[in-house]
């Protein structure tokens, strides 16, 4: 049994002969520093080290098309103010992961003018979005060993967070909804164009919707705001991935979703990751409250890991070992691998993992 088949039967509560080892989140670059200067060989990964089978997302291009020209516009010893390629400045810290930012200075989109000219990048036609698709690579994703699946990013939430900013998108909910329903039919419009040309010429095992919605206290909006403004736009891309044999729909969130579960499941969700612990959210306890509507993957803290082998101990057997023969749930960690992780600890956490 490999990889990709252990990941299918687990997020269809069958039994397998061991759990898959695997990241979803994966590691900062000062993590990765960090651990080759404790042992990681140079050049090697830490799948490759710890014989991990990391699920694979097909290298699709839902970004803005053509990206916008990236340039540093001001920085100092610890920081640069960089305009990123979804034409966002952003302030930006040396050393740490290219998507940790620190700070959200100007956008590109504040009204429907600013829209329709954000737009036109946003083609699902565009051939720049397929730069890494075609025959080379459809067999080798059909044959891959490891879990293969498309990461939609951005997605709604998403889509307005990097174009509009958080405040100003909270506020265009009450003061320009017209806007978001327009931005949101246009993001679907693409996505469903992208879903198409996949079905056409790769079968996957999972499909992620990028949103990160949620905070350390619950999400940003509403159950009643996902109603009025999701639910117009997105069934036709549930239904889409429904009807193309895709087994695990996820919300890719961070922070705590226990507020909007249920309505996620009566969307057509059946997974969350990350599932970030430091919020609350516990895998055994939300195994118990939704049965078999939801799967969770990730639950290991980073924190935890960090804390050393007692504490990777304690997660093991009070988050891992309880779910481990009803399936339904795959340990990895619930964030991106931090710098105050060791490679030591990372390796035993990983290790105790393999031995269960």
């Amino acid at each position: 049994m490999n990889a990709r088949e252990r990941f299918r039967r687990i997020m269809d509560f069958e039994s397998v002969d061991a759990l898959p080892l695997m990241e979803i989140e994966g590691y900062e670059g000062a993590t990765l520093a960090r651990w080759h200067a404790e042992g990681l060989p140079e050049g090697t990964s830490p799948e490759a080290a710890l014989s991990m089978k990391s699920p694979e997302a097909l290298m699709i291009n839902f970004f803005p098309v053509p990206p916008y020209e990236e340039e540093v516009l001001a920085e100092d010893d610890d920081y640069r103010l960089l305009r990123n390629s979804f034409g966002v400045v952003v302030k930006q810290p040396k050393g740490r992961s290219e998507y940790a930012y620190e700070g959200y200075v100007d956008h590109p989109v504040k009204d429907r003018a600013t829209w329709l000219e954000y737009r036109k990048r946003l083609d699902g036609s565009s051939p720049q979005r397929y730069a890494n698709w075609g025959p080379e690579h459809w067999g080798r994703y059909d044959s891959a060993d490891h879990p293969i699946g498309l990461v939609i990013h951005p997605y709604f939430f998403r889509l307005g967070l990097y174009s509009m900013g958080l405040e100003s998108f909270l506020l265009a909910f009450y003061d320009q909804p017209e806007l978001l329903h327009e931005m949101f039919a246009h993001c679907t419009e693409m996505t469903l164009k992208i879903i198409a040309e996949v079905f056409a010429h790769v079968k996957i095992d999972y499909c992620c919707i990028a949103e990160d919605f949620a905070y350390r206290t619950g999400p940003h909006i509403s159950v009643e705001m996902y109603r009025e403004f999701w639910q117009p736009h997105q069934p036709p891309v549930i239904d889409a991935l429904t009807k193309g044999g895709v087994q695990s729909i996820v919300m890719w969130s961070s922070g705590d979703l226990r507020s909007i579960l249920p309505t996620l499941i009566e969307m057509g969700f059946n997974v969350t990751w990350p599932c970030e612990q430091f919020v609350g959210m516990d895998a055994v306890e939300l195994t118990k409250e939704y049965g078999r509507d939801m799967r969770f993957v990730g639950n290991i803290g980073i924190r935890t890991v960090a804390a050393g082998k007692k504490a990777i101990d304690e997660a093991i057997e009070t988050k891992v070992r309880p779910l481990l023969d009803g399936g339904g749930y795959i340990p990895t960690l619930d964030d991106q691998a931090s710098p105050d992780i060791s490679w030591e600890n990372y390796s035993y956490y990983i290790n105790r993992l393999r031995e269960l």
